[in-house]
């Protein structure tokens, strides 16, 4: 068995991924991931069989198994530093994770006659927090897609109708937490809209909205339930769909009903993010950047750990290292806010 190649052992991991999607253990987007992972992993085992050819991964596909062993990845992030200086000490230790399991389950079907990999051993010793928008980005964000985007001229009626589309979802995701895949696959029935009895009709905020999100399209495999605002949103969405039945998608293509697709809604957001006046200098800030935003937002409220843990669907300790990103200015706000009931605030000791 040791005589089938790389690639061939790749593409029978990739079907066990495929098993494991429609066992609902993982989502496809997680399978496209490892996939993606994978061809680093073919580039690198073909690295020394080629040069002008760089960035091609056949020539590790070729590779027999019975020609390496459990020290020929130790180079690997050497290798993947050396192509590409930008790649992130936490990627590289996410793909040897699945480079391990990889060969794990080669050594279970006894497609390979070694389990334990010495790789380079990398430490994160600090948590590194994805880019969000500030309050005053987000404005601005919405401004220029309400204001102009969906203003300019010449646009077709295809393209307006998506881009309609694309800026309720941008919307509604920094208010609802949702993951992109989530929210991108959220049906009619998934939500109930409510009103908020303390704002009038003509106010944002008029209405809430009541969102499960179904096992099978969450990321971490759990039906959850959550409550955001938001409800505005989705109202005028069903204002101009076509296709709102209770099994039918929220973001669809008029025409046809389908989602739309992810090649779209990444289009529209390279679109926006190159005329929307915010500084991108050194920051990513992308599709996740929403909902980092939207929690950091409810965190700044005052909304406990506990209930955003359960209404994000993540750990304690993730939203801790990851989410919580409240600038200096918000914090010095909230330590400044005087108690209930004291008009003076907390009394400061002048040492």
């Amino acid at each position: 068995m040791f005589t089938i190649t790389f690639g061939k052992l790749v593409d029978l991991y990739l079907e066990h991924q495929d098993e494991r999607v429609e066992s609902m253990f993982i989502t496809y987007g997680r399978r496209k991931t490892i996939e993606s992972q994978l061809k680093h992993l073919l580039r690198y085992l073909g690295r020394d069989q080629h040069t002008k050819t760089l960035g091609r991964y056949n020539f590790g596909s070729s590779l027999k198994i019975s020609e390496v062993d459990r020290n020929s990845f130790a180079k690997y992030a050497f290798y993947r530093r050396a192509t590409n200086p930008e790649v992130r000490d936490v990627t590289l230790r996410n793909e040897q994770t699945t480079i391990n399991a990889l060969l794990k389950w080669a050594f279970r079907k006894g497609y390979v006659h070694f389990e334990d990999i010495d790789f380079e051993e990398i430490k994160i010793t600090q948590v590194e927090k994805r880019d969000a928008f500030s309050r005053d980005e987000y404005g601005r964000l919405w401004r220029f897609m309400h204001h102009k985007w969906l203003k300019e001229e010449n646009l077709e009626p295809k393209q307006l109708e998506q881009r309609n589309f694309i800026r309720d979802f941008i919307l509604i995701k920094a208010n609802s937490f949702l993951r992109f895949g989530e929210l991108k696959q959220l049906k009619w029935k998934d939500i109930k809209i409510y009103k908020n009895e303390n704002r009038g009709p003509h106010n944002w905020g008029y209405y809430f909205v009541d969102i499960k999100v179904r096992a099978e399209i969450s990321k971490v495999r759990k039906d959850r339930e959550l409550a955001a605002r938001g409800g505005d949103f989705f109202k005028r969405v069903k204002s101009y769909s076509m296709h709102t039945k209770p099994d039918d998608f929220i973001f669809v293509d008029n025409d046809t009903g389908e989602m739309i697709t992810k090649n779209a809604y990444y289009r529209a957001w390279k679109d926006i993010m190159s005329k929307v006046d915010i500084d991108t200098d050194g920051r990513k800030l992308s599709f996740y950047s929403l909902r980092h935003f939207g929690i950091t937002m409810r965190l700044s409220a005052g909304v406990s750990y506990e209930t955003m843990k359960v209404f994000a669907g993540t750990s304690f300790k993730f939203l801790e290292d990851h989410y919580d990103q409240r600038t200096i200015e918000q914090l010095r706000d909230e330590a400044l806010t005087p108690i209930k009931g004291d008009e003076w605030g907390v009394a400061y000791v002048d040492l």
